[in-house]
C-alpha cells in the first residue's frame, strides 16, 4: 500500500502562510507518487492539543493554531491530494481521524474538543 506521509509541523509554524502550506503538501504528493507510482491511501492522524493557562483560558492565539492545524490541516492535505486519487482513477481511501472528544468534550479542551467535532461527518 502506498500512502502519502505529512507530519502537522509542516502545517503549523506560524510563518508558513496557508499558501505556503499548501505548496508543502502538494510536493508531499508529488513526491509521493514520483517515489511510489501512486498513492493508495491518505491517513491523518495529526493533531495539536493546546494546554490552558493558569486560568483555564486559552489565548486567540492557541485557538486559532489549534483550529489551522487540527481543521484547515485536514482541509487542505484532502485539497492536495485529491487529483492523485483522480488521475489514478482506482480504489482509494482518505481517513482524517476525530477524537472520542469530538462526542464527549472535557472541561478545559474546548478548541481541540471542536476542531475534532469539525472532522465528523
Amino acid at each position: 500500500m502506498r500512502l502519502a506521509l505529512c507530519h502537522a509541523a509542516s502545517l503549523s509554524p506560524p510563518r508558513l502562510s496557508t499558501s505556503a502550506r499548501r505548496k508543502v503538501l502538494a510536493e508531499a504528493a508529488r513526491f509521493t507518487v514520483l517515489q511510489f507510482g501512486g498513492i493508495d491511501a491518505v491517513i491523518n492522524t495529526a493533531a495539536i492539543y493546546p494546554v490552558p493557562g493558569p486560568d483555564g483560558e486559552l489565548t486567540e492565539a492557541q485557538w486559532t493554531k489549534t483550529f489551522l492545524v487540527n481543521v484547515t490541516g485536514n482541509y487542505l492535505l484532502a485539497q492536495k491530494t485529491e487529483w492523485v486519487f483522480k488521475d489514478q482513477n482506482l480504489p482509494a481511501a482518505m481517513v482524517l481521524t476525530s477524537s472520542a472528544n469530538a462526542v464527549v468534550p472535557k472541561k478545559g479542551s474546548e478548541a481541540y474538543d471542536t476542531s475534532k467535532t469539525a472532522l465528523i461527518t
